[in-house]
């Protein structure tokens, strides 16, 4: 029975969770590249956690006071360059260009997926996802290394059963297993620019899709 109200209770949580996050155009005004400028990329932005977007040679972590809803964050990974401003009109600068933050439309989502090369939060939903360079979950043959998640597990599981087509096993508050297809090449003849595959095979592997770190360390939930 104990054990029975946990796991009721695990779902239960799982069903209110949200994130608090903001749609953001963030625009590249002037740029030392000037063949690049103006130019504008969109992403979340969150009092919960750090978002990055990159214009070329300069990196942005964003994050906010949930309270005042200053800005504030890393430029090329330094604290010492220009950020300053609210979400709603800020402002940032690097050796190689600036610009401005505006941020619209405040939502509630219940998960988020993080591509870990680009250190970028995303939606599979196209709608609320916007203009976001990353909006899809493509394993490679690694899984799902590229990837994980933060907020409800079982909203982070519909989004990618509904994505990959398939469906998921949630193993436990921070883990989806599911299997998967990928294709091989089985022979072939050349190397480098010379390679052709002449024959391909389709295989099947497990791979789970797994809570972001940082999430797992605040003791979520």
């Amino acid at each position: 029975m104990k054990r029975l109200m946990l796991f009721m209770s695990f779902f239960s949580l799982q069903n209110i969770y949200s994130i608090e996050v903001y749609q953001c155009n963030i625009t590249l005004k002037k740029s030392v590249e000037r063949r690049v400028a103006p130019w504008t990329k969109s992403i979340f932005l969150s009092p919960e956690f750090f978002n990055r977007v990159t214009f070329s040679k300069t990196n942005l972590d964003l994050t906010f006071s949930s309270t005042t809803l200053e800005l504030n964050g890393l430029v090329n990974e330094q604290p010492n360059h220009i950020l300053s401003g609210k979400i709603t009109d800020g402002y940032f600068k690097s050796a190689y260009g600036e610009g401005v933050v505006q941020c619209q439309q405040k939502l509630e989502l219940s998960y988020l997926l993080q591509f870990l090369p680009w250190k970028q939060f995303f939606s599979l939903d196209k709608v609320i996802n916007g203009k976001g360079i990353q909006n899809d979950i493509i394993p490679n043959s690694s899984g799902f290394s590229n990837y994980c998640f933060i907020g409800s597990i079982l909203a982070t599981k519909k989004a990618v059963d509904e994505a990959l087509q398939t469906k998921g096993i949630v193993l436990n508050k921070d883990e989806i297993n599911y299997t998967l297809q990928a294709i091989k090449c089985i022979r072939s003849t050349g190397e480098f620019d010379s390679f052709e595959c002449l024959e391909e095979a389709k295989y099947t592997f497990n791979a789970n899709l797994k809570r972001c770190s940082f999430e797992i360390e605040s003791n979520y939930p």
